[in-house]
């Protein structure tokens, strides 16, 4: 008995150590963020890619034509490292994005057209794709269209326009939408010689609208004029 009192009253005179104090929880690092941030990204890519290659399963290759003296038609996957060339220069250096690249590697001739001159080399191009919006109700968007500087004023943005109406026209697709800003008069007056028009004005934050742009679609596109 003695022994175990003794026992007892000398753990209870053993002071314990205190649990250390819950430090707060840092808020995330740049480092962190940067890799959430392109994590979220490369998720849109992927559904963005995912959506296109399933809408575009069916459309056929864009057939080739002829404007004046140059040659216009379908991306070859092979010409895409020259078209990504033309699309930086046109663009400030800025690049086509990943899920981009994949997509006309892999439907380029049924997505993009591409404008060559007597030598073959690429001068102006018009990529399309699928928006979440249009995918399922056939309507296509023109995300970009392009010329080289020493051949604009020649009518290559609107043989191309016309080229995309009647190759989408042909496809089923319903319709084609486009966005231009105010202050390219140029690219507007191309689109709306394409019968294009206005469906909604998005003002921006520098004072300069953007303009979202539709062509309807219907079987008489298939007779576009002009090329």
């Amino acid at each position: 008995m003695t022994l175990w009192w003794a026992m007892r009253k000398v753990r209870h005179q053993i002071a314990l150590p205190e649990a250390p104090a819950l430090r707060p929880t840092a808020p995330p690092g740049p480092s962190w963020r940067r890799l959430t941030g392109r994590i979220a990204c490369h998720s849109r890519w992927a559904i963005s890619l995912a959506r296109n290659l399933l809408a575009s399963r069916r459309l056929p290759v864009i057939q080739p034509a002829t404007f004046r003296e140059y040659r216009i038609g379908g991306l070859d996957p092979d010409d895409l490292p020259g078209i990504r060339v033309l699309h930086r220069n046109l663009r400030g250096r800025a690049d086509m994005t990943l899920w981009r690249r994949w997509l006309y590697r892999l439907r380029g001739p049924s997505l993009l057209i591409v404008v060559k001159n007597r030598s073959g080399e690429a001068v102006g191009f018009e990529m399309f794709y699928f928006e979440t919006s249009g995918a399922r109700g056939g309507v296509i968007h023109a995300a970009f269209i392009g010329v080289a500087p020493q051949y604009r004023n020649v009518g290559i943005a609107t043989a191309m326009h016309r080229l995309s109406i009647r190759h989408f026209s042909a496809a089923g697709l319903s319709a084609i939408t486009a966005r231009v800003r105010e202050d390219h008069p140029v690219s507007l007056r191309s689109a709306k010689a394409c019968s294009f028009r206005i469906a909604k004005t998005i003002p921006g934050r520098d004072g300069i609208a953007t303009l979202e742009l539709i062509r309807q679609l219907d079987s008489s596109c298939d007779r576009t004029p002009g090329q």
